[in-house]
Order: structure tokens, then C-alpha cells, then sequence
């Protein structure tokens, strides 16, 4: 069985900002370890997959011996894969942001191990109650947590505050921004795609007026509805319309399956939020994932009293989708609505993990994959920019695709910037392999989202997913757009820990260099074995198939400047090409 095991130590943001405003994120220094088929482990139930995860915390830390134990807080299975994500303990009260997730395959098969601020050496035991531990320089603090939300979600805070009543660390909670068919009317996807134009007079916003314009950029629909009591209602087994954020408004319910409002009117947006989720999720669950986000969550589709902010909040019960009223309803622009409920999706398949600044772009970047992928199923107008409606307007920017961004250089700036790179990829691989699989991989790597997850650990569960997804068909696709993008190390999935790469026999490379003859790379067999060439920067310019056991280039090929020419199968030495 093979081995890839990497431990990284960075600097990243604790806590998890989802939303348009700004909130203040507190650093710390976390450890994440990863590692994919450790060994050759089969493991049945969730009692033998603790067990394991035991014994891998004792061979780094002498776990159990330092008061530690472990708790399951899921159990998430899709179709290819199971995960089992456990909270870490000491002295019975939970380590802040630490957790162990065991993943297997359908038949048990241990795929691999992810950990998080799981190492420690020194815990400070206080006399008194408190709530849990923060880790710190290697050390357990105990501290106690300060919960403090507002019934209508505008504030949703957690803070740590030791014994000293110093705060470690404030986090904001919030993720921001059927039984018959009826009949509605509904934006499809907004006004500015549907009329392929640009935001301004007439297709501007006017304080929720219409006019001939917008009239005609209201579309008729179907979608599911729950029929009770003689009575039909905007609820589903994955959603409910609610009120629990002002302005107070009435929820919409009918003795009609025929409704039909415009966006003057109240009850437009909760008919446009359900219509656009109830839509994506019977996409997802064609997909094969039901089970994911498989419970109600309350919605309201005028919240946080007229402000220009959206949210989905998991500390609620049930958990809650708030969408804000501030320049264009946040309910009218279905990027924001798919954007907001991919958190919940998130939240979901990786309870409790959204921790660490590399962790929140990666949360943010997923979602605007997600959303963008909804609305270019629908039509490919400006595609690359997300919510054109709500955004790129007088109210706010907006956000775009921006597929030059790559890892590390693009990881400043904020969450939702840092996120483009996963955006990026995901959207790249898209328009390579299709939306339904591109879909399809975006919701199996939730399933390995753990806290303080850094971007080449999220490259590697995205080789590894696609291999249980597709059994590596993909694969050169992957590869190929995870290295344009800086994550280059991915690819090496499968070469045994400490294993020495093979050399390859290199012919004729210095007239190659001097352009007066070709180069030949030698290959032990005469199968055929897939390549590459990057240039210095790490992009691929080239790629191809040995021949007869050979690689060869011819003078010409290549401009001057530094190559490197990479098989894609076994474990091999990348081999450098110079042309002067």
C-alpha cells in the first residue's frame, strides 16, 4: 500500500468570516497533518475507526497518556467513501479547532487520516469550572466561551476568554453571504443574464419597483410544495420559509397552485429563494447526494433588518439562511442564494471545521464554485462574474473568476479573495470534464474539510477524490490545472513515503540545448507512459504519450528558457531541459 504523509506548520486566521462585512479574525499558529493510504487497514464501523484513530493520535503525541480521548461528532457517508470526524478531548472538555477525520471506502478500506491542532505538550490544569481548551505555543489553556448572538442574527459571536479574562479568540459564526407542483414567477437567473445587459437604467434596482423592463425578465416555473391542511406552503424536506429576522413579514401561503407576484411585490423573494434551491438540490441529488445537507433549514428571505448582508447560520435549531434587504435584495440573485446554502453544505459534511484563514478562502472559494456552476448551467453570459444583480453595481463589487490567481502569491487580502483559487480550479475543470463531474468533486472534497486546512492539503484530497470519483480518468485534467494554479506537489499521490525517485536516462541534451540535435528520455518498458512539460514558472506547455519507451523532442520545440518534463505514472525523477 502507498504512502503520501505531510505534516505543514503555518501562520493562518483563526476564525471564520462568511459574509459582506467585515469582522476581526484573531491569528494563531495551528499544526494540520494529512495522510492518504497510511497503510493497509480495514475498518468496519465507527467503533474500530475511533479505535484507529486512537492509536494514530498515540504514535504522534501519547494521546491517551497526556488525558486525552476522542468523541464522534459524525458520520457521513457518500457513494464512494465514508467519514468518521471526531472532536479531541482532554480531561473530558474539548480542544478549540481540533479534530481527527478516519475516511474510508464503501468496503472499509482506510483511505486516509487528516488531524488538526492535535500535538501538544504542556496542558495548565485551573481549579474551577471552564468550558474547553485553546492551544497555544503547545500549550492546553483552559478557557471559557462567551456565546452571544441576537434573535435576528445581525450578531453571532463566540469568544474565548481565559482565566485572566484575557480574550483569545472571537470568532464570528455566521456563514454569509414536496408534495405538488405549483406554478411561479420567478427571476431566471436575474435580469441582467436573462437580458444579457449590464447593470443600470432601466435594469437597476429602484427600491424594489417595477418596470416594463423587469416585467419582462420574470419567468414561469415549477417547483415542489408541501400540501397541508388545504393549504399549500413554501416548505420541503431540505427547506422552510421562517421568519426570525425584521422586519417581521408575512410568510406566503396559498389555496392556489398558480402564484404569481413580481418583485414589487412581498412575497417575490420567498418564491424566488425556494424556486433557485428547490432547483439545486434536485441537481445534487441526481448526482447521488441526497444524503448531503439532507435536513430542514429555516429561511428568511427579508432579514437583518434591511442590511446588505447575507448569512447562513449553523448554531441555530433548526440552522438558518437570513437574506438581507440592503440595495438589491439578496433574494433575488440566485449567486448569492446558492452561494449561502453551499455553506450550509459545507457545515454539513465537515461539522465544526471551519476554522483557519486558508480554511475560510477555501469555504468561500467552494461556495462561489458552486453558485457560479448553478448560473452557467443556465447561461453563459459573463459567466465568470458572480452576482451581477446584487453586485457590480453603486451597492457593492461583486466578485469575479479571476482564473490567473495561483497558490501561494494569491492568498492575501481576504477570505472571499484568497477563495478565488479554489473558484478557479473547480471552474477550470468545469468547462475540462464537464459541470456534472466537476459538481461531483466539489461535493465529495467537503467530506474532507477539517479546521485549520491549508491549500496543498486541499490539493491533495481533490487527486484523491477524483480517484475515487473516476478512478483516476480524470486525472491528467486534475493534475494539469492544480499545477498552473501553484499547487504542484498534488500529483505525487501514490510514491511511497521516503522512496527515492527513479532516474531517467537522459541522451543528447546538451545539442538539444545547443539546437543542433534531439533529446531523448528513456523509459524502462515500451508502454506507453503519459507526461508533461512545464516551463520555470510550473505552467504546462506540452504533453504526450511515450513512444517505444522514448520521449524525444526535436531542436525547435521549445523557446529558450528552463523545462521540465514530468511522467505522470510511477516514480520518477522530473528530468530538466535547458534551451539556450
Amino acid at each position: 500500500m502507498v504512502k503520501l504523509s505531510c505534516t505543514v506548520l503555518l501562520l493562518l486566521f483563526f476564525g471564520s468570516l462568511w459574509a459582506q462585512t467585515s469582522f476581526q479574525e484573531t491569528r494563531i499558529e495551528p499544526l494540520v497533518e494529512t495522510s492518504f493510504y497510511p497503510e493497509a487497514a480495514v475498518i468496519k464501523d465507527k467503533k474500530e475507526a475511533r479505535q484507529y484513530a486512537l492509536e494514530w493520535l498515540n504514535s504522534r503525541n501519547d494521546f491517551t497518556e497526556n488525558k486525552g480521548s476522542i468523541q464522534l461528532i459524525s458520520e457521513r457517508s457518500t457513494n464512494h467513501s465514508v467519514h468518521y470526524r471526531f472532536e479531541l478531548m482532554v480531561n473530558n472538555k474539548p480542544i478549540y479547532g481540533a479534530q481527527i477525520k478516519v475516511s474510508t471506502s464503501l468496503e472499509g478500506n482506510l483511505i486516509s487520516v487528516m488531524a488538526s491542532n492535535h500535538k501538544y505538550k504542556n496542558i495548565s490544569d485551573l481549579d474551577g469550572e471552564y468550558d474547553l481548551y485553546y492551544l497555544s505555543n503547545d500549550n492546553l489553556i483552559p478557557v471559557n466561551a462567551i456565546e452571544t448572538k441576537t434573535n435576528n442574527g445581525l450578531t453571532n459571536n463566540i469568544k474565548l476568554v481565559s482565566e485572566s479574562s484575557d480574550t483569545l479568540v472571537k470568532d464570528d459564526l455566521n456563514y454569509y453571504k414536496s408534495d405538488t407542483t405549483a406554478t411561479v414567477r420567478v427571476f431566471y437567473p436575474e435580469p441582467i443574464t436573462s437580458a444579457k445587459t449590464t447593470y443600470g437604467i432601466p435594469y437597476n434596482d429602484r427600491g424594489d419597483s417595477i418596470n416594463p423592463q423587469l416585467q419582462a425578465e420574470h419567468f414561469t416555473k415549477t417547483m415542489p410544495l408541501i400540501f397541508r391542511d388545504d393549504t399549500f406552503r413554501l416548505e420541503s424536506d431540505y427547506f422552510k420559509m421562517n421568519e426570525h429576522s425584521l422586519p417581521i413579514e408575512k410568510i406566503w401561503t396559498g389555496t392556489s397552485d398558480q402564484i404569481n407576484y413580481n418583485r414589487s411585490d412581498t412575497f417575490f423573494e420567498q418564491i424566488n429563494v425556494f424556486y433557485h434551491l428547490s432547483r439545486f438540490r434536485t441537481h445534487m441529488d441526481s448526482l447521488g447526494y441526497k444524503s448531503l445537507g439532507k435536513h430542514q433549514i429555516n429561511i428568511d428571505a427579508h432579514g437583518f433588518a434591511g442590511a446588505d448582508a447575507s448569512a447562513y447560520s449553523a448554531n441555530f435549531s433548526p440552522p438558518r439562511l437570513t437574506f438581507g434587504q440592503g440595495g438589491v435584495d439578496d433574494a433575488e440573485d440566485p449567486g448569492i442564494i446558492i452561494h449561502e446554502y453551499t455553506h450550509a453544505l459545507t457545515d454539513h459534511a465537515a461539522p465544526n471545521s471551519n476554522l483557519g484563514f486558508q480554511r475560510n478562502a477555501i469555504d468561500e472559494g467552494i461556495s462561489d464554485y458552486i453558485a457560479a456552476s448553478y448560473l452557467r448551467e443556465i447561461s453563459e453570459y459573463r459567466y465568470d462574474e458572480l452576482f451581477k444583480w446584487d453586485g457590480h453595481n453603486e451597492f457593492w463589487l461583486g466578485r469575479k473568476i479571476n482564473f490567473n490567481q495561483k497558490y501561494p502569491q494569491d492568498t492575501t487580502g481576504t477570505s472571499h479573495k484568497a477563495g478565488g483559487i479554489l473558484n478557479t480550479i473547480l471552474m477550470k475543470l468545469n468547462s475540462e470534464i464537464g459541470r456534472d463531474n466537476a459538481d461531483k468533486l466539489a461535493f465529495e472534497i467537503m467530506y474532507d474539510f477539517i479546521p485549520l486546512l491549508t491549500y496543498p492539503d486541499l490539493a491533495d484530497i481533490i487527486v484523491n477524490a477524483e480517484k475515487q470519483l473516476f478512478n483516476e480518468k480524470y486525472k491528467k485534467e486534475v493534475c494539469d490545472v492544480l499545477w498552473n494554479h501553484g499547487l504542484k506537489d498534488a500529483c505525487y499521490i501514490g510514491i511511497k513515503e521516503n522512496e527515492v525517485p527513479k532516474e531517467l536516462l537522459v541522451f543528447n541534451s546538451a545539442r538539444f540545448a545547443q539546437g543542433t540535435g534531439s533529446v531523448e528520455i528513456v523509459l524502462p518498458s515500451s508502454k506507453q507512459y503519459p507526461f508533461q512539460v512545464l516551463n520555470s514558472s510550473g505552467s504546462v506547455v506540452g504533453n504526450g504519450n511515450s513512444k517505444n519507451g522514448i520521449i524525444a523532442f526535436t531542436p525547435g520545440t521549445f523557446n529558450s528558457g528552463i523545462f521540465f518534463v514530468r511522467v505522470l505514472e510511477g516514480n520518477y525523477s522530473v528530468v530538466r531541459l535547458v534551451v539556450l
